[in-house]
This record gives structure tokens, C-alpha cells and sequence, in this order.
């Protein structure tokens, strides 16, 4: 994941890298599409900014313009609207990560960055509202699922 913070940082990415970027005329990221090159040569490349920097980070770099270009599919929708979208497709960036590797086939690492944003997205909303009971509410959730956590954790050791 690219961060817009970043921006200054030479970019070294492996050539054959896909880039998850809204462009109407990409295609929709898919498994065959990024299983073309070997793992060496490739990386799921996500852009950690607005769209507008987003769309800076990516006319300011000749590496990203060097990348193919995969988009999410138009009906994606946020779990949380924490932000509305301008565009069909448009999610939070830990949102359109979560989907783009579900459409990877990396169902662990999608199912674990949904758990995340599931965790976060009350309490922004709650912060954001002021109310102090979904804080709350959401501060137990937080605890159950860390120790969910660490009980899958002891299982998979044994």
C-alpha cells in the first residue's frame, strides 16, 4: 500500500504489479488477471489516499503509470459509510482492499481487513455523533473480537 505521505519516495515495484485504481476503462481486477507474471514479479499496488491525491500520486509517477491497471466492480459498496462516494466503486481504501484480494482468492486476508474495518467504522461514526453509548458498545466488540482472536491463534499453534 501506497501512502500519499509517501509521495516523494522513489517507488521500486516489481514490474509485473497491478495497480487498483478507478479507471472506467480498466478491467475489473480479477485472479487471471493478476496471476499472469510469477509472484516474484508481481504486487497488488493500493493507493492510501484521497482521490484527488490518489489521482496526483499517480500522474506525478511514471512507476504507476508504468503498471496495468485493474479496477473494482461499479456495484462494490462501502460496509461502513464512513464517506460518501462521488461514483459507483468508489470505497475507503482498507475497503477496497479488503475486496480486491477477495478477488484475489485471498479470503483470509480479506475476511481479517473486514474484521479491522468492522472494529474502526463504529467508532469513527460514534466519534463523529458524539454518543458515548456506541463508543462504548463498540469498545466491548473490540475486546470480544481480540479475544476471539487470540483463541483462533492458540489453535492454529496446536
Amino acid at each position: 500500500m501506497l501512502s500519499y505521505a509517501g509521495r516523494g519516495a522513489d517507488l521500486s515495484l516489481p514490474r509485473e504489479s497491478v495497480l487498483l485504481f478507478p479507471v472506467p476503462s480498466a478491467p475489473i481486477l480479477s485472479r487471471d488477471l493478476f496471476l499472469r507474471a510469477p509472484l516474484s514479479d508481481r504486487a497488488l499496488v493500493i493507493l492510501d489516499a484521497t482521490w484527488r491525491q490518489a489521482r496526483r500520486m499517480y500522474v506525478r509517477s511514471d512507476a504507476l503509470r508504468g503498471l496495468t491497471i485493474a479496477r473494482l466492480p461499479d456495484e462494490a459498496s462501502p460496509r461502513w459509510r464512513l464517506r460518501m462516494p462521488k461514483r459507483a466503486g468508489q470505497l475507503s481504501t482498507i475497503e477496497a482492499a479488503a475486496l480486491g484480494y477477495r478477488l484475489l482468492g485471498e479470503e483470509r486476508v480479506a475476511e481479517a481487513l473486514e474484521r479491522v474495518i468492522d472494529l474502526v467504522a463504529p467508532r469513527v461514526l460514534a466519534a463523529r455523533q458524539g454518543d458515548q453509548r456506541i463508543l462504548a458498545m463498540a469498545g466491548r466488540l473490540h475486546e470480544k473480537a481480540l479475544a476471539s482472536s487470540e483463541t483462533s491463534e492458540e489453535d492454529e499453534l496446536r
